[in-house]
């Protein structure tokens, strides 16, 4: 080879490895800032969620707090239903009510016909007295001293208080919004209880769509899953029994994740991945 062959040959190996250089530095940066562009969508989608869900709730525990210091309300305690003393299930229709109480069942119908995802609003009063819109038959000696959600909220030192999730008889997954009630002088009279589907968060969350495969995974501070669009065998399951993700989800993560998106779900993208 001559020493012309040999310095063009040098020549253009050179021009080729700057070439190919270059090639791989552009590359590394372009990949760089499409990961950048898909965190931030994804960051994105995760904090309007989030925003969705706080405002979900918050409108629910402002309608409990509304309820519980109306002064109609606190005026129907000692005048509201009876069941405690029943030998058979009881229902007590609107004209058969006591004044008092015909006015919070209408203002219970007012705020549960303006919110389609209240499924039924309830006063349980200290004294034993119960009252739910819609109409419904109670059994003998039903008492709403002795249930948990009225306990609880009585125990409790928050102003409201939301339950965990839980399935209805009809397969949809609700929970509970409480308010304690309490008079002029400031002594307990009962708790407001107002029972909402969370079918519109379900559907919230199936409907965004991260990227052609990702996700967001719904789950409450228990670890329940409430919606996996793409593992649908997931849903009223404990996340830590559902792989992939039980690997990479700190057990100190769960504990904050009430009503609230898969915070690590960067660091899980591969679990929601079709075939994952």
């Amino acid at each position: 080879m001559t020493i012309r062959a040999k310095f063009l040959l040098t020549f253009f190996a050179a021009i080729i490895l700057g070439i190919g250089s270059t090639l791989l530095i552009v590359t590394g940066k372009m990949n760089t800032m499409n990961e950048r562009s898909t965190q931030a969508y994804m960051e994105h989608a995760l904090s309007s969620t989030n925003n969705y869900i706080a405002l979900f709730f918050k409108q629910a525990q402002e309608s409990a707090t509304m309820l519980a210091s109306t002064p109609a309300i606190r005026e129907a305690f000692g005048h509201l239903p009876l069941f405690t003393d029943n030998s058979e299930p009881q229902q007590v229709a609107r004209p058969a009510m006591t004044p008092q109480a015909r006015t919070v069942d209408e203002i219970f119908q007012l705020v549960k016909d303006s919110h389609a995802n209240y499924s039924s609003i309830t006063f349980g009063a200290e004294n034993g007295g119960f009252l739910e819109y819609p109409l419904a038959s109670w059994p003998a000696g039903h008492d709403p001293r002795t249930k948990k959600w009225y306990r609880q909220q009585m125990e409790s030192s928050r102003a409201t208080n939301i339950s965990s999730a839980y399935t209805t008889a009809q397969g949809v997954a609700a929970c509970a919004v409480t308010a304690k009630v309490s008079g002029a002088d400031g002594r307990p009279l009962g708790v407001i209880d107002i029972d909402i589907t969370l079918s519109a968060l379900v559907v919230m969350v199936e409907g965004i769509k991260i990227g052609q495969t990702g996700s967001i995974i719904l789950l409450e501070d228990s670890g329940m899953v409430l919606a996996a669009p793409q593992y649908k065998a997931w849903v009223n399951r404990n996340i830590s029994e559902c792989p992939p993700c039980r690997t990479c989800l700190p057990p100190g993560e769960q504990a904050r994740l009430r009503w609230t998106v898969l915070k690590n779900v960067l660091s899980c993208t591969r679990a929601f991945r079709a075939g994952a």
